[in-house]
């Protein structure tokens, strides 16, 4: 909450000690970093290979159901047999074991499903994660540079929210937006 009110204080000071006027510095700027974050040439690539990774993983976890459903149907035909009267008493007893074992098989896969669920998804959201953070990176370093060229202090994420959600940036005239300037630049990069 300080650092919010600070950032307020910072503005409003910067708002009163540069009046603005045609051709003169704005001291601060807003920037769509999800648009922004979409125009970077590694953007589509990183979507691609999550993307690739997540079919992977959801093959894998519909080829463990599919043997689930294998063994289940095996159990059903058991417990049929189990039930024959064809049967003596010891082959019916031991199909009932054996309807046992395949019971505990499925719980067995039933749990392996949800463990290699949980961690493949943990592995997606830790490698989106990783380059996601690699590509605001370059994002910063091109605000960074733009920033310093274009004399401006502070330049903030015009969706951000504070804590208790509500939005850091209220109002703001088009004419601060660096959204394109910024996208148009990190387009660039692997130029």
């Amino acid at each position: 909450m300080n650092r919010l009110v600070l950032l307020a204080g910072f503005i409003a000071a910067g708002g009163m000690a540069c009046s603005v006027t045609a051709g003169q510095a704005v001291p601060y700027a807003v920037v769509d970093m999800d648009a922004v974050i979409q125009q970077h040439p590694d953007t589509a690539t990183a979507e691609s290979i999550l993307k690739k990774q997540a079919d992977e993983y959801e093959a894998e976890r519909t080829s463990m159901l599919e043997e689930a459903q294998g063994v289940q149907a095996e159990l059903e035909l058991l417990m049929e047999e189990a039930e024959s009267l064809a049967l003596s008493d010891a082959g019916r007893l031991q199909k009932r074991r054996a309807a046992e074992d395949l019971v505990l098989r499925i719980r067995d896969i039933e749990r392996e499903v949800k463990e290699t669920t949980a961690q493949r998804q943990k592995e997606l959201t830790d490698r989106r994660r990783r380059m996601r953070k690699r590509i605001v990176q370059d994002i910063e370093e091109v605000i960074k540079a733009y920033a310093k060229e274009e004399n401006i202090l502070l330049i903030l994420e015009k969706h951000s929210a504070a804590q208790g959600g509500v939005n850091m940036v209220i109002y703001y005239d088009q004419a601060i937006d660096v959204t394109e300037a910024i996208a148009g630049r990190v387009q660039k990069l692997r130029e």
